[in-house]
């Protein structure tokens, strides 16, 4: 049995742990390479402007504008506002590395994908082309929550 501070440090513990592998992500180059052309290359950054509302008390409420690490990405059946979020048709390891791949059945409307970054709910989302069949996404080892390394998507016939 947990005795009660270490039960309210686990929380903390949880939290500095997700900080440290943030800021290794930000430390390390994430890489979007898909081989369809610069339109398919998740930007690196995003620069995020929050406001912060004004708040009761006597508190000073403070907004940011500050840059976040791309550390992975999230496949939609239509656009990512729709909440249709597409789970990977299968998910392997090779060697020490592992994979996600989503295979995209023909369909008439759009898959999309969203680029996602640390620090943030913000996002980086664009329709696929029709004639993409399936897409994969290669995981970096060194962090206990997937981290994205390098990604592509392969084309059928139309």
């Amino acid at each position: 049995m947990t005795s009660p501070p270490l039960r309210q440090a686990a929380p903390a513990l949880a939290g500095v742990l997700a900080a440290a592998a943030l800021a290794t992500a930000i430390a390390l180059p994430a890489h979007a390479a898909p081989p369809a052309g610069p339109q398919w290359q998740c930007p690196a950054r995003l620069t995020v402007q929050q406001t912060a509302e004004p708040v009761e008390g006597g508190w000073q409420a403070k907004g940011s504008h500050t840059s976040h690490p791309l550390v992975n990405l999230s496949f939609f059946s239509g656009p990512p506002e729709d909440q249709v979020q597409l789970v990977p048709t299968r998910e392997r390891t090779k060697g020490r590395s592992p994979s996600a791949t989503w295979v995209l059945e023909r369909r008439d409307r759009p898959y999309w994908v969203a680029c996602v970054y640390g620090g943030t709910s913000a996002t980086a989302a664009i329709a696929l082309p029709a004639d993409v069949t399936s897409c994969t996404v290669e995981y970096d080892p060194n962090f206990s929550v997937p981290v994205l390394k390098q990604w592509s998507c392969q084309t059928g016939k139309p």
